[in-house]
């Protein structure tokens, strides 16, 4: 039971409601001093609309499947995989800091849009953007904030990209596909 609640039926990771308990829970340790660094990956499929438009909703759910599955297997146990919303995840990164998790973000992105999903008739290639965020101080609607900005960002520059947003300089940097 206590699965079936925490979990997204489809992707078979957290669902929206466990990712929120466990942000805030993970916050609080990085406030005891129990890492040095915290932070937060938004993982969005870059054009997911159409890709379901164009194959069917069936292909999508199939694509939203393989894409937490790869998530589980290239985060380390330590990091937790969520379903945001739609088509978006998300992965909270205890003791990761900010040049670690846009690291991470870079090599998620290269292995996505290398990767075939299953279609009807041939094979789907697909890509990511990626916000990425590290904790510094406030709430979790801070963090989460400060992702979803930089994953508006990437979204914005053309796609299939990281955008890293870092909480001492507010500056962003963007790592373009193919560089």
């Amino acid at each position: 039971l206590s699965k079936t609640a925490n979990t997204d039926s489809l992707t078979q990771v957290y669902n929206r409601h466990r990712f929120d308990d466990i942000l805030t829970t993970e916050i609080k340790r990085y406030k005891r001093r129990k890492y040095s660094a915290l932070s937060l990956m938004m993982i969005d499929i870059d054009h997911f609309k159409q890709l379901n438009d164009r194959y069917g909703h069936l292909a999508g759910d199939t694509a939203l499947r393989e894409i937490a599955s790869m998530l589980k297997e290239e985060m380390r146990g330590t990091d937790t995989v969520a379903r945001f919303g739609g088509e978006e995840f998300v992965v909270v990164m205890p003791a990761t800091d900010l040049a670690g998790a846009a690291h991470k973000a870079e090599a998620l992105r290269r292995k996505t849009e290398t990767m075939e999903f299953p279609g009807a008739d041939t094979p789907i290639h697909m890509t990511v953007s990626i916000g990425v965020a590290t904790y510094a101080s406030g709430s979790p609607s801070g963090l989460i904030s400060a992702a979803d900005q930089a994953l508006y960002r990437a979204k914005q520059s053309g796609r299939n990209k990281v955008v890293v947003s870092g909480p001492e300089s507010g500056i962003y940097k963007t790592t373009d596909a193919g560089k």
